[in-house]
């Protein structure tokens, strides 16, 4: 296996420090629109992390401090890119639906939705939009608890976003529906993701309902 020359750090922001030399690659995870995500192993520790490299665009870093969100272990920028090292998840909300056969009991999705409205809560107040939320992108930590990550097409306001600011959708929302994809950013686009993958973990797939907010 290629090993990957991960760019030297030229700012360090205050998290616990890792040093770049003790990171291997050991493949990379996906890619997409925001960036590139790689499965790391800590030499000091031996654990599985998971590194994504993103280009740069406005975000909090006060994420770190959220509960219910993806805690960040280092952060460290170059010219172009972030550098965002978190815990490796071996579960993702996708691949739970898949175990049990496309989708939850009542039960579990009442769980669950509660914990993806406390995340929404927490990054609320970060004034912050998470605008990809989806099952790929909602993980399980070793005892079964909703992480919420990758915040790649996040966008972040200094206040709450005026109805003149716009960002594109995420396309899992809006896949049938492309004339929402200009609609207005507001926190409630988060909300609508989330009532749609309640939707799913009900009933296993999307519905055409659910695609044009009410």
């Amino acid at each position: 296996m290629h090993d990957i020359r991960l760019p030297t750090p030229h700012r360090m922001h205050p998290l616990p420090v890792f040093r770049r030399r003790d990171l291997r690659v050991l493949r990379k995870l996906g890619s997409g629109s925001s960036g590139k995500v790689y499965l790391v192993r800590d030499a000091n520790s031996n654990d599985a992390r998971a590194l994504k490299v993103v280009r740069k665009h406005n975000i909090l870093q006060t994420l770190r401090a959220a509960r219910w969100s993806m805690p960040l272990l280092a952060f460290w920028e170059d010219a172009t890119s972030y550098h965002l090292l978190m815990p490796f998840y071996e579960r993702d909300l996708e691949a739970e639906l898949r175990c049990h056969g496309g989708k939850l009991s009542l039960e579990s999705a009442v769980l669950f939705m509660a914990q993806i409205l406390i995340a929404l809560d927490e990054i609320t107040r970060t004034v912050l939009v998470h605008r990809d939320v989806k099952p790929a992108n909602i993980f399980l930590d070793a005892q079964g608890r909703l992480v919420l990550g990758d915040f790649g097409l996040a966008r972040a306001f200094g206040t709450p976003p005026a109805p003149a600011q716009r960002a594109t959708l995420p396309e899992w929302v809006t896949e049938n529906e492309p004339t929402y994809l200009g609609m207005a950013v507001s926190f409630s686009v988060d909300l609508w993701a989330a009532a749609v993958t309640l939707f799913v973990m009900l009933c296993g797939r999307v519905s055409s309902l659910a695609i044009t907010p009410r």
